[in-house]
């Protein structure tokens, strides 16, 4: 995992070759005119979900990894904790879905901090659990942008 402020973005584009292209995206989008949903970057290689919501309580929100994609979680307003844990120390409690490229877990992790401008790049061998409220519940907007393996 990786937790970072957008204006060091390009230290992390060689990374994966789809990194620049993801970040460059971040960087030069205006996602005040953009409502909720997902955005084409570059076919399925590449694309950006947007989304508006409340956080809630740790224990209401799943744990959650993927296998394709690289989620490259930035947050636009707001702020949220996030969940992170190695996937192989946490229970499976779904099968993996290859459709929707999730699964879910149970289990226990390390909490970060998730504020404006700031991203955090979560591999698919990292159980994450998103949306966790701070000290009260507030509104949250999120770009995640998923990079495909």
């Amino acid at each position: 995992m990786i937790l970072d402020s957008l204006q060091n973005a390009r230290l992390y584009e060689k990374m994966h070759p789809s990194f620049p292209k993801a970040f460059e995206y971040l960087i030069n989008t205006d996602f005040s005119v953009l409502e909720n949903g997902k955005y084409e970057i570059e076919g399925n290689t590449i694309f950006a979900m947007v989304n508006r919501y409340e956080t809630k309580p740790a224990e209401s929100l799943k744990w959650e990894a993927h296998k394709k994609y690289i989620d490259i979680q930035f947050v636009v307003s707001g702020e949220e904790k996030i969940g992170v844990q190695a996937r192989e120390k946490m229970n499976p409690v779904t099968d993996y879905d290859g459709e929707t490229d999730v699964y879910f877990f149970e289990g226990g992790g390390n909490t970060f901090v998730l504020s404006e401008n700031t991203f955090a790049v979560i591999f698919p061998h990292e159980a994450h659990k998103p949306g966790i409220l701070l000290h009260e519940t507030s509104s949250v907007k999120k770009i995640v942008v998923k990079v495909k393996l």
